[in-house]
Protein backbone atom coordinates (compact mmCIF):
# COMPACT_ATOMS: atom_id res chain seq x y z
CA UNK A 1 0.00 0.00 0.00
CA UNK A 2 1.58 3.07 -1.18
CA UNK A 3 1.26 6.32 0.86
CA UNK A 4 -1.39 8.86 -0.52
CA UNK A 5 1.22 12.06 -2.09
CA UNK A 6 3.01 8.71 -4.39
CA UNK A 7 0.08 7.68 -6.17
CA UNK A 8 -0.58 9.48 -9.36
CA UNK A 9 -3.84 10.50 -10.51
CA UNK A 10 -4.42 7.30 -12.53
CA UNK A 11 -3.49 5.30 -9.52
CA UNK A 12 -5.78 6.56 -7.56
CA UNK A 13 -8.71 6.20 -10.14
CA UNK A 14 -7.69 2.81 -10.62
CA UNK A 15 -8.09 1.92 -6.72
CA UNK A 16 -11.22 3.25 -7.09
CA UNK A 17 -12.81 1.57 -9.67
CA UNK A 18 -11.34 -1.70 -7.71
CA UNK A 19 -12.55 -0.82 -4.90
CA UNK A 20 -16.15 0.15 -7.00
CA UNK A 21 -16.06 -3.36 -8.58
CA UNK A 22 -14.74 -2.54 -11.46
CA UNK A 23 -13.52 -5.57 -13.36
CA UNK A 24 -10.71 -6.01 -15.91
CA UNK A 25 -10.46 -7.72 -18.81
CA UNK A 26 -8.05 -8.39 -22.39
CA UNK A 27 -9.58 -6.57 -25.36
CA UNK A 28 -8.79 -8.54 -28.48
CA UNK A 29 -5.23 -6.66 -28.84
CA UNK A 30 -4.51 -8.27 -25.82
CA UNK A 31 -4.65 -5.06 -23.71
CA UNK A 32 -6.05 -5.56 -19.97
CA UNK A 33 -9.12 -2.83 -19.46
CA UNK A 34 -10.55 -2.10 -16.10
CA UNK A 35 -14.33 -1.26 -17.03
CA UNK A 36 -16.07 0.82 -15.75
CA UNK A 37 -13.39 3.37 -15.08
CA UNK A 38 -14.79 6.63 -14.42
CA UNK A 39 -12.66 9.62 -14.09
CA UNK A 40 -13.28 10.13 -10.15
CA UNK A 41 -10.86 13.00 -9.30
CA UNK A 42 -12.77 15.02 -11.45
CA UNK A 43 -15.98 14.13 -11.91
CA UNK A 44 -18.84 15.31 -8.60
CA UNK A 45 -21.08 12.13 -9.91
CA UNK A 46 -18.64 10.01 -10.18
CA UNK A 47 -17.89 10.92 -6.37
CA UNK A 48 -21.50 10.65 -5.29
CA UNK A 49 -21.56 6.69 -6.37
CA UNK A 50 -18.28 6.26 -4.80
CA UNK A 51 -19.58 7.57 -1.50
CA UNK A 52 -22.65 5.53 -1.31
CA UNK A 53 -20.45 2.92 -1.23
CA UNK A 54 -18.72 3.82 2.19
CA UNK A 55 -19.95 1.99 5.50
CA UNK A 56 -21.14 3.49 8.32
CA UNK A 57 -17.36 3.50 10.05
CA UNK A 58 -15.75 4.64 7.30
CA UNK A 59 -18.66 7.37 6.20
CA UNK A 60 -17.28 8.52 10.05
CA UNK A 61 -14.16 8.46 9.06
CA UNK A 62 -13.92 10.54 5.31
CA UNK A 63 -16.03 12.88 7.04
CA UNK A 64 -12.73 12.90 9.53
CA UNK A 65 -10.48 13.33 7.14
CA UNK A 66 -12.58 15.83 4.92
CA UNK A 67 -12.19 18.23 7.85
CA UNK A 68 -8.77 17.14 9.19
CA UNK A 69 -5.59 19.48 7.21
CA UNK A 70 -3.34 17.23 8.56
CA UNK A 71 -5.15 14.01 6.66
CA UNK A 72 -5.89 15.58 3.55
CA UNK A 73 -2.62 18.43 1.44
CA UNK A 74 -5.77 21.26 1.32
CA UNK A 75 -6.83 23.86 4.05
CA UNK A 76 -8.48 22.96 7.18
CA UNK A 77 -12.29 23.43 7.56
CA UNK A 78 -13.14 22.25 4.24
CA UNK A 79 -16.14 19.98 4.55
CA UNK A 80 -17.75 17.20 2.62
CA UNK A 81 -20.00 19.71 1.04
CA UNK A 82 -17.54 21.94 -0.77
CA UNK A 83 -14.81 19.70 -1.30
CA UNK A 84 -13.48 18.88 -4.93
CA UNK A 85 -13.68 15.55 -6.70
CA UNK A 86 -9.66 15.38 -5.92
CA UNK A 87 -9.93 15.77 -2.21
CA UNK A 88 -13.17 13.62 -2.13
CA UNK A 89 -10.76 10.77 -3.81
CA UNK A 90 -8.58 11.13 -1.48
CA UNK A 91 -10.37 11.02 1.74
CA UNK A 92 -12.24 8.21 0.06
CA UNK A 93 -9.23 6.38 -0.66
CA UNK A 94 -8.29 7.10 2.96
CA UNK A 95 -11.02 5.93 4.39
CA UNK A 96 -11.23 2.28 2.35
CA UNK A 97 -7.97 1.62 3.66
CA UNK A 98 -6.79 1.67 0.24
CA UNK A 99 -4.18 4.24 0.85
CA UNK A 100 -1.84 5.80 3.72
Amino acid sequence: MKPLHELSPEEKRVLAAEAMGAQWFTDKFGVRILSPLPDYGNDLNACAEMEKTLTMEECARYEELMQSADALPYPAGLNVWHSTAAQRLDAFLLAKGLAV
